[in-house]
C-alpha cells in the first residue's frame, strides 16, 4: 500500500487520470478544499503485488480454499513449507508453518501453477486447509507476513487474468455470472460466455465488417479506374452479417430474463390457504396462519429456491 497526495478539480477527475492498468485506487480521502480545487490523500495497490484470498465462503466446513498469485509465491511456499522448488501442478502434502514463529498452523493440500499457465497468468498457489475459520484466518495472515502480500481486493484474480490476456472482457464479466446465477438458464448461459463463444462470434463478425468495409473504400479510391466494382456477394454478406447480429440481440434479452427468478403471486379470498401455501413451499413457518380473516392481508415478498 502507498499514500499519495493528488491535487485535482474533483474526485472523478481524479479517479479518470489514476485509475489505469498498473494501479487500483483502493480509497480516497478529502483532506482539503478550497472549492476550485481539492487535495486527495489516496491509497494505491500496486498491481504487481502478490495477493492472498479465501476463494470460499466464510464459515465452518470440511475443507476450504485459498488462492494466492504474483511474483512472490515460490517465496511464499519456501515460507510455509521450505520448498525452494515447487513441483508445477501436482498435488502436495505438507504442514503449513508460521514464516516467523515456525509454528504448525495446518496440515493440508496444495497446488502450484507456474506463470503463464495459471488463472491469472502469474505464479499461482491454491491451499486447501481444513475449514475452521480460525485457520483460514491464520494461514492467511501468515502469508501476508512475506515482503510484497497483501490481501487481494473484490474480483481482482479475474481483473488480473483479465489484464494478462487469459480472459476477455466478455469472459471476466461472465465469471460473476457463473458464481451469482439464480436460475438454471441463466447459468448455462454463463457457462456459454465463459466458454468463449460469444467472443469469438463478435471477433469473426467484426473481422467480417472490417474486410467489407477495406473493399469498399479500395472501390472508392479508385472509381475512376476503368474496371468494374467488384461488389458480386456483398448484399448476401450484409444479409448474412443482419441476420447474426439479429440473433444476438435476441439471445441479449432472452439471457436477461433467464436470469431472473420467476414472480408468482398468490391470490384468493381469505381463509383460502395462501398463507399455509407459501409456508408449504418455502418448508418453513414464515408467514403467520391465522383463522380470522386478514390477518396476513398485507404483501409479502419471499424467495423461494425449488430443489426437487
Amino acid at each position: 500500500m502507498q499514500n499519495i497526495l493528488v491535487l485535482f478539480k474533483n474526485k472523478r477527475s481524479f479517479i479518470q487520470n489514476f485509475e489505469f492498468l498498473f494501479w487500483t485506487v483502493v480509497e480516497v480521502d478529502i483532506k482539503w478544499g478550497t472549492g476550485k480545487s481539492i487535495l486527495f490523500v489516496a491509497t494505491f495497490c500496486v498491481m504487481q503485488d502478490t495477493i492472498v484470498a479465501p476463494a470460499t465462503p466464510r464459515g465452518v466446513s470440511a475443507i476450504a480454499a485459498v488462492r494466492v498469485s504474483g511474483d512472490a509465491v515460490k517465496n511464499i511456499m519456501g515460507a510455509l513449507f521450505g520448498k525452494e522448488k515447487p513441483e508445477n501442478r501436482k498435488a502436495c502434502y505438507g504442514v503449513a508453518r508460521h514464516p516467523e514463529t515456525k509454528e504448525a498452523i495446518d496440515s493440508l493440500v496444495y497446488i502450484f501453477f507456474e506463470g503463464p499457465r495459471s488463472y491469472t497468468g502469474e505464479d499461482s498457489l491454491e491451499l486447501y486447509p481444513h475449514g475452521n475459520p480460525l485457520i483460514v484466518r491464520e494461514l492467511i495472515m501468515a502469508i501476508c507476513c512475506v515482503q510484497g502480500v497483501r490481501l487481494a481486493l473484490p474480483g481482482e484474480f479475474t481483473r488480473r487474468a483479465f489484464l494478462n490476456g487469459k480472459l476477455d472482457l466478455v469472459q471476466a464479466e461472465a465469471v460473476g455470472d457463473v458464481i451469482h446465477s439464480t436460475t438454471s438458464e441463466g447459468l448455462t448461459n454463463a457457462r456459454r460466455l465463459l466458454s468463449g463463444r460469444f467472443s469469438t462470434c463478435v471477433h469473426d463478425l467484426s473481422q467480417e465488417i472490417r474486410d467489407i468495409s477495406a473493399r469498399m473504400e479500395l472501390e472508392v479510391d479508385f472509381v475512376e479506374e476503368e474496371a468494374d466494382a467488384d461488389v458480386v456477394g456483398w448484399r448476401t454478406r450484409f444479409e448474412k452479417i443482419q441476420a447474426i447480429l439479429k440473433g444476438l440481440l435476441k439471445n441479449y434479452r432472452s439471457a436477461a430474463i433467464e436470469n431472473k427468478l420467476p414472480r408468482v403471486v398468490l391470490y384468493g379470498a381469505p381463509n383460502a390457504g395462501k398463507s399455509s401455501l407459501v409456508n408449504a413451499l418455502l418448508e418453513n413457518e414464515r408467514v403467520l396462519v391465522s383463522e380470522i380473516p386478514g390477518t396476513t392481508g398485507f404483501c409479502r415478498d419471499r424467495s423461494c429456491t425449488p430443489w426437487r
